[in-house]
């Protein structure tokens, strides 16, 4: 006999066992949905300590060693995972352990394989640069919380590390971010762990917690403001927070002679010395180059002239006896610049810029800085119009200007109307002399102001007619000293409105007529249509530099050298700038030429963010007069970077309005084309990121395959509704199907339920080929076909 028994129980208890099932599935998605949201945290406060540590490095480091540092750990890191999805027998634990190994000796491997090629970085940044990538690499690959924890410790040390080192103001932005993302973090791991608690319903809510981030933000920044100047604790930390190798009270990024005193109060290399005048009539005969030796070496000698004088012959009796004589190399420069030269003589090239350099420039790249101008141009020969004056030329001191318990020196045209100059803005900028055998000074054409450690005497410094800086009763500038300059910007709109006035005066010259009359020719060549001023002075500026061509090792046999490079167009830049010269007075624009040396980009020594200056950087240019004490400099020769002029946006657009124009008929004319064939693009766009997106989870495809769906529906304006789930909406579409590819999608999709809202991670073999079917299949033609 067969008996049923009907237990009252069994649906009571049936259902009890389904609710425990979606309890435990929803508690696990949660738990889950809480891990991904602290590791994404993590690893975006990972990324904003890496990118504050990159913004410091690239004021001084290589662009190139950033680049490989940053492509090898990535490199790594991605190809961990992929190598996790392609063998997935693979331990996960032992691979991402040894991945983030690697990942922190790279920035070491890196700089030891740079310092070959005479990159590399400082020691202390190579840690820095461990530590960030450790941060991104346990963030990404970490197995548990502790380990996401660590990372963003980890972050933050390093972020509020570098920005307190950091010279831009702008740095403490990164602090800002990594701050306000890390008060979210920590109120999200707060509520996470109550709702974990009691999970009666899952939402996705954000207002709370963005009242409480904005609320604590506000607070945070009303008691700053509130304290801020008025603790003396506080005003010390600020001043010390990250003191100088010297021990000062300012965070001052020249400091680095590691003397608490100065730069050059002390310098203990080869050749100690301290600074200060020295009164003695005996100069030892030293071997090092003058600057007379430096031009005459660069541009090659002056030839000699063929030109007897009278002179007498004297007894020894008469020569007062020396212990020691002038140097020979002592001699600081001629006073005349002749362009007749012997070709220069060919140097083997350096392999150590340290040893070879004459100074060391801390500043912007392309400038010049002069060291001699000469104005009146006759028989080949340049030279000052000081030196045919009877009356000695007046000497200008510079005043005094205490500024921060430190005395500047100020330019005389520094307290004069600002409407009459050009000079705008001041950059801070620094000259470290080693072995420049040289009272003279080189310095940019606007400097406004300079400073020599504790020096406060304005009678140490001279300034000729010319705007030449020079020491006085000084041989040369001391070994290792080290002068902060403060230059500005030429402003172009003044250039241009002040370009316009021409001398009225006949400009005489003694050049032969045929060289005058092919002058007059490239100058009516090259102006044609050109309206009076700046036009047409950057016209010939261009002319010079595009016909023309640079050699420096070419010299003219001839004895007119001017006619020659006229008729063979190439020369050195001696050449180039007395051409332009010429010319340019013959349109009536006093004009004169300057010597000194040009700030090219190569040859930067990243470790001491410094540029080397060589013999090699002597360099000729020419600055032309638009008012009284006002010369504005140009660069005619080929090859040379072209003087930067400062301008504002509003003549940045005026000028650049047909260009912007025409971007925007392009740029319009691109935005009709991609919308015309936007299916066919979008197409292009999935089928390329389906490889893209082969190393992730299936959990993430999945997600992505929805987004291509939903947007594929919008393109043919079918868009799903919010309240219909992706398998009713697309289960039309899968009706014309065979039945067994039906029954295929149909248990893709429950797989795909199971690993959102289930305790599934991982889809079938058949479920990975429906999700591929779907991905390049179900297009957007065929869901309109479909559809209708």
């Amino acid at each position: 006999m067969n008996m049923s028994v009907n237990d009252s129980r069994s649906p009571a208890l049936a259902t009890s066992t389904a609710i425990n099932y979606r309890w435990r599935d929803a508690r696990q998605h949660l738990a889950t949905t809480i891990s991904r949201r602290r590791r994404t945290s993590a690893m975006v406060m990972a990324c904003i300590a890496l990118l504050a540590l990159l913004f410091r490095r690239s004021n001084y480091d290589s662009t190139i060693l950033m680049a490989v540092e940053s492509s090898v750990a990535s490199g790594l890191i991605v190809g961990s995972q992929f190598l996790l999805k392609r063998f997935p027998k693979l331990d996960p634990k032992f691979i991402n352990s040894l991945c983030i190994a690697l990942v922190t000796i790279v920035p070491w491997l890196t700089d030891r394989t740079a310092r070959i090629f005479g990159l590399g970085t400082a020691m202390e940044i190579v840690v820095l640069s461990s530590l960030a990538w450790v941060a991104l690499a346990t963030a990404m690959l970490g197995q548990n919380l502790r380990t996401i924890g660590i990372s963003v410790i980890c972050s933050g040390f390093l972020t509020l590390f570098v920005t307190c080192i950091a010279d831009s103001r702008y740095a403490i932005a990164f602090a800002y971010c990594w701050g306000i993302l890390c008060l979210w973090w920590l109120i999200a791991n707060h509520w996470e762990k109550i709702e974990t608690c009691a999970a009666v319903d899952i939402r996705k809510s954000s207002q709370h917690r963005l009242l409480m981030i904005f609320l604590g933000s506000l607070a945070f920044a009303v008691a700053s403001w509130s304290i801020a100047g008025r603790i003396p604790v506080l005003k010390r930390l600020q001043a010390e927070l990250m003191p100088t190798s010297g021990g000062t009270r300012d965070n001052d990024i020249f400091a680095t002679s590691g003397v608490g005193d100065g730069e050059v109060l002390v310098a203990a290399k080869e050749n100690p010395q301290s600074f200060g005048a020295v009164d003695t009539d005996f100069f030892l005969e030293s071997h090092e180059p003058s600057l007379f030796d430096v031009i005459s070496e660069q541009f090659g000698e002056p030839r000699t002239k063929d030109r007897w004088e009278s002179a007498q012959s004297l007894d020894n009796k008469n020569l007062k006896e020396q212990d020691s004589r002038v140097a020979e190399g002592n001699r600081s420069s001629s006073q005349s610049f002749s362009i007749d030269r012997e070709p220069p003589k060919t140097k083997k090239p350096l392999n150590d810029l340290k040893s070879a350099a004459l100074m060391f420039w801390i500043g912007r790249s392309g400038i010049s800085l002069a060291t001699e101008r000469f104005d009146v141009f006759k028989s080949n020969e340049w030279k000052k119009s000081s030196d045919d004056a009877v009356v000695e030329e007046e000497r200008k001191e510079p005043s005094p200007l205490v500024i921060g318990q430190r005395t500047w020196f100020q330019h005389p045209r520094f307290g004069r109307d600002r409407e009459t100059q050009p000079y705008v803005g001041a950059d801070r900028e620094s000259l470290k002399f080693t072995k420049f055998r040289s009272p003279t000074i080189p310095t940019h054409n606007s400097l406004q102001l300079w400073h020599i450690d504790k020096i406060d005497r304005a009678d140490f410094f001279d300034l000729s007619d010319d705007d030449c800086l020079s020491m006085v009763d000084r041989q040369f500038v001391p070994d290792y000293t080290t002068l902060h300059f403060i230059n500005s910007e030429m402003d172009r709109e003044w250039i241009e409105r002040h370009a316009i006035t021409q001398s009225e005066e006949p400009y005489d010259s003694d050049l032969d007529q045929s060289i005058d009359d092919k002058l007059l020719t490239m100058i009516e060549r090259w102006t044609a249509g050109k309206s009076p001023g700046w036009k047409r002075i950057t016209s010939i500026i261009d002319g010079l530099r595009s016909d023309f061509e640079f050699d420096r090792q070419f010299a003219p046999d001839s004895k007119q050298p001017l006619l020659e490079f006229l008729q063979r167009q190439r020369g050195s830049d001696y050449m180039f700038a007395t051409t332009a010269a010429v010319m340019l007075r013959q349109i009536g624009y006093p004009t004169r030429l300057v010597t000194g040396f040009h700030i090219k980009p190569d040859g930067f020594n990243s470790l001491a963010a410094e540029k080397a200056i060589l013999a090699d950087d002597a360099h000729v240019w020419l600055e032309v007069q638009l008012s009284d004490d006002v010369w504005i400099p140009l660069e005619p020769t080929p090859g040379y970077q072209q003087p930067l002029y400062r301008v504002s946006l509003w003549y940045r657009m005026r000028h650049a309005f047909p260009t912007l124009v025409s971007i925007a008929f392009g740029c319009a004319a691109f935005l009709l084309v991609i919308w015309y064939f936007r299916r066919s693009i979008f197409e292009a766009y999935s089928r390329l990121l389906w490889f893209a997106v082969g190393w992730m989870d299936d959990r993430m495809r999945i997600g992505w395959l929805l987004f291509i769906l939903d947007t594929r529906s919008k393109l043919i304006d079918q868009r799903r509704p919010h309240n219909v789930t992706a398998r009713q909406w697309y289960s039309g579409c899968l009706n014309r199907i065979p039945t067994d590819g039906q029954f295929k999608f149909s248990r893709f999709f429950d797989e795909a339920d199971q690993i959102y809202f289930g305790s599934s991670k991982q889809l079938s073999e058949h479920g990975q080929q429906a999700l591929r079917s779907l991905w390049i299949r179900l297009t957007s033609e065929r869901l309109e076909r479909d559809r209708a």
